[in-house]
């Protein structure tokens, strides 16, 4: 009873801090039929993976584990035997039943009955799941082969040789975590179509200056999932790098289609609205409400924000209000230690002042880690 009262707050802790970070999947979006099934296969798949953890990954894709309806009652029928064989055997060999309903038990929070994110499985958080399939097995090898002259010489070497198996794969498998680009080369090669981990493939590159090449991924994870939020937004972060403001104002106008109430979309495209050095590009009065609603989003507590409104403005026509504004981005970044915002929004106040709108200023815009 005690390990079910655990797992219980372990699940309603789980669901609460999932909810609150807005990481729960609606029943709308995965149904509960569809879930049972997933929940059916995973059960499934982390056991092959404690006795052959091969093809590991840090994101599966939900699709993974699809399977057609007669191998999901297959699985079913499957653990429902092993369940049914733990309690017959309970008198005889109640480790067997112990091993057995602790995995089904500790593995609650983890099986996706309340899914989290897109991901279908989570090697990370099974150590404690398998720890009941390897109790069971250990009791029974050593209940099955318990002389001592069969343990020297089989189960010793047996187990030094498996040791040595497994201490290999882990050099191999600690190899893949090198750094985030080899991280999520290896799951995309283990998982195929995997929007998440395309995603992540590409902030990695980014930060290793190789843009062109994250710029491919991101449009991979487009052609995945067309209403990825992260991918347009980074995406189009890019994009104006290489003169293309037009391409990276149209991620950001489906962007915010998809997350209206997106400071950093309305940032940005208020940004190239009022500075891009095309001239059709360019929208004062729409990067003036733009930037207007990412500032009161944001309560006026952030300096890019602020500054993107000055310069709005300044678009706009509205000199007075754009220097005003500038000063109030300065007065910010110097309070919040932002030296190089202070240096630009300086030089955009003189540019302000003197009447003149701000025009082909590179904004380096961090891209956004996906949520």
């Amino acid at each position: 009873m005690a390990v079910f009262y655990v797992v219980g707050n372990f699940l309603r802790a789980t669901f609460w801090i999932q909810r609150n970070a807005a990481a729960v999947t609606p029943l709308d979006t995965i149904g509960i039929v569809d879930r049972i099934a997933h929940v059916t296969v995973s059960y499934l798949q982390y056991l092959v993976k404690l006795f052959w953890p091969a093809k590991l990954a840090v994101i599966y894709p939900y699709w993974m584990n699809a399977a057609p309806d007669w191998e999901i009652w297959n699985i079913a029928l499957l653990l429902a035997a092993i369940s049914v064989l733990c309690v017959c055997l309970l008198p005889r060999k109640p480790y067997l039943a112990v091993g057995w309903f602790w995995y089904l038990g500790t593995a609650v929070p983890i099986i996706g009955l309340v899914q989290v994110g897109e991901t279908a499985m989570a090697d990370r958080y099974a150590y404690i799941p398998l720890i009941g399939p390897v109790i069971s097995l250990v009791w029974l090898v050593s209940e099955k082969w318990k002389h001592d002259t069969f343990q020297k010489i089989i189960l010793g070497p047996s187990a030094i040789a498996l040791l040595t198996v497994l201490a290999i794969l882990t050099r191999q498998q600690i190899h893949h975590w090198k750094n985030t680009v080899t991280l999520f080369e290896h799951t995309i090669e283990v998982t195929g179509e995997n929007a998440s981990a395309q995603d992540c493939l590409a902030l990695g590159l980014v930060k290793e200056r190789r843009i062109s090449e994250a710029m491919v991924h991101y449009r991979i994870v487009l052609a995945i999932d067309p209403n990825n939020f992260s991918a347009h937004l980074n995406l189009a972060s890019l994009l104006p790098q290489f003169g293309r403001d037009q391409e990276a104002m149209q991620h950001l106008e489906t962007a915010l289609k998809i997350a209206p109430d997106s400071t950093e979309a309305l940032n940005n495209l208020a940004w190239i609205s009022a500075t891009s050095g095309e001239v059709g590009l360019r929208n004062g009065t729409r990067a003036v409400l733009l930037a207007e609603r990412a500032c009161e989003l944001s309560h006026n507590q952030k300096t890019i924000y602020i500054g993107t409104l000055a310069a709005a403005y300044a678009e706009a026509g509205r000199f007075d209000e754009a220097i005003a504004t500038a000063q109030k981005a300065c007065a910010s970044a110097e309070k919040l230690g932002e030296k190089d915002l202070l240096k630009k929004n300086r030089e955009l106040l003189d540019l302000y002042r003197a009447h003149k709108p701000c025009r082909d200023v590179p904004e380096k815009i961090a891209p956004v880690a996906p949520g």
